[in-house]
């Protein structure tokens, strides 16, 4: 009898054995990742390029128009796939996303390019479910976008106007928008496409390569500084081309000139003051020629070849700074001192302070809009030397990152700028 109630036990305990490991084996399992990619355009080649945000190190280079898919073990309830449970965070402004599921996969798509050189981070969580019973553990990944991020400069305070050049010709700082626009858009100084503007030249007169924005008083200032990186080659250059301007020589305006570009001259318009000739305004028509000559009011000129400074086919960042409290006038290559003036010197004629547009004593128009590619604006007629309905020495070249303040870096901050938006 003993023996009989022994074998009943040891059924009843195999049985019930058997049944919780069976139990044990229908648990539903809980959601795990499988893989996280980005896909998107590269900047450096402009080609589809997949980048792994669920390695050992995080992920770099990120395109900017980046559609992340994530893919879990097992299908996800389309219900928790919403932005509160797959958020990306990042940037200036947290992006906007979409989200869905479907099987195993959920798609997260940005609703504008991520910002360059940025590091975002994708959140991941614990609300997420599987269709079926079972949890999700939260977790997150970083990431940096590809590009080089934009540079805080020195003064940021004062800085009016930013074109990042990015594709289009907006204003990142300012609310400038090109009234017209006629360029293309090509590699930046970092290799990254559609990045920097083009400037092909004129292939006849009146119809060069430019870019217009309507007057506005942030161009001009009594101190300011402008600072913009440009490339040019030197077989482009038999003559004179304008680079930049606003109203010619009574506003300002940048010339490279001579076979392959053996002169630069930056000139500015100035109030005259005090002005005891009468003469209201003039113009410094300040030109670093190599001569490496001092005296009157040149303090400090460049002694070495111009055409190798500047038109050697590679990247250069141009800067011009004004401080009226001193009227000193100073250019600067990549950050170094190439040329300094001082415009209110006790043995010069005409004391020039503040940079302003000279509008005295002409009848044609003088347009105060800016121009890039040229030396003034194609409605701008006040220069007889300068029309752009005649012109055929528009700017042939590139350029990026054109920066305005209202007022005069110093010799320290020009050079912080460089090192900080020179190719890394």
């Amino acid at each position: 009898m003993k023996t009989i109630k022994f074998l009943i036990s040891l059924m009843l305990i195999g049985g019930l054995i058997a049944f919780q490991g069976c139990k044990k084996d229908e648990d539903p399992s809980d959601l795990e990742i499988i893989s996280i990619e980005a896909v998107g355009t590269s900047l450096e080649t402009g080609n589809e390029v997949t980048v792994d945000l669920n390695g050992a190190v995080a992920g770099s280079d990120v395109p900017l128009d980046a559609v992340i898919t994530i893919t879990f073990s097992k299908d996800v309830d389309p219900q928790t796939a919403t932005a509160a449970n797959f958020m990306l965070t990042g940037g200036a402004v947290d992006p906007t996303v979409n989200v869905t599921a479907s099987g195993t996969d959920v798609t997260i798509t940005p609703q504008a390019d991520l910002e360059r050189g940025r590091v975002y981070t994708l959140t991941l969580a614990s609300g997420i479910k599987p269709k079926d019973e079972g949890g999700f553990s939260a977790t997150n990944r970083t990431f940096t976008t590809t590009g080089q991020k934009v540079v805080t400069p020195p003064q940021e305070a004062h800085q009016v106007a930013y074109w990042k050049f990015d594709g289009d010709a907006n204003a990142t700082v300012g609310n400038f928008e090109p009234t017209f626009e006629q360029v293309t858009y090509d590699t930046d100084r970092s290799g990254f496409v559609n990045s920097a503007v083009k400037f092909s030249g004129a292939a006849s007169a009146g119809q060069g390569d430019l870019i217009e924005y309507a007057a506005n008083s942030a161009f001009i200032s009594p101190s300011m500084t402008f600072s913009v990186w440009f490339k040019v080659n030197s077989d482009d250059y038999s003559g004179s081309r304008f680079m930049f301007g606003l109203a010619v020589e009574r506003g300002y305006f940048m010339e490279l000139g001579s076979d392959g570009v053996g002169w630069m001259k930056l000139a500015t318009s100035h109030i005259v003051n005090p002005d005891p000739q009468g003469h209201l305004y003039g113009t410094a028509w300040t030109d670093p020629n190599g001569d490496g000559t001092i005296g009157g009011q040149v303090l400090y000129d460049y002694t070495g070849s111009i055409s190798s400074l500047v038109a050697n086919g590679v990247w250069h960042m141009l800067t011009m700074t004004f401080d009226v409290n001193t009227s000193i006038k100073t250019i600067f290559i990549d950050g170094t001192k190439i040329m300094q003036v001082d415009l209110d010197l006790d043995t010069v004629e005409w004391s020039l302070k503040d940079m302003s547009v000279n509008e005295e004593g002409v009848s044609d128009l003088i347009d105060k809009g800016l121009a890039l590619g040229y030396a003034g604006s194609r409605d701008n007629t006040a220069t007889s030397w300068a029309v752009y309905s005649n012109a055929e020495n528009t700017y042939k070249g590139y350029m990026d990152d054109l920066r305005i303040f209202d007022v005069a870096l110093t010799e320290s901050e020009v050079n912080e700028l460089y090192n900080a938006e020179k190719a890394k």
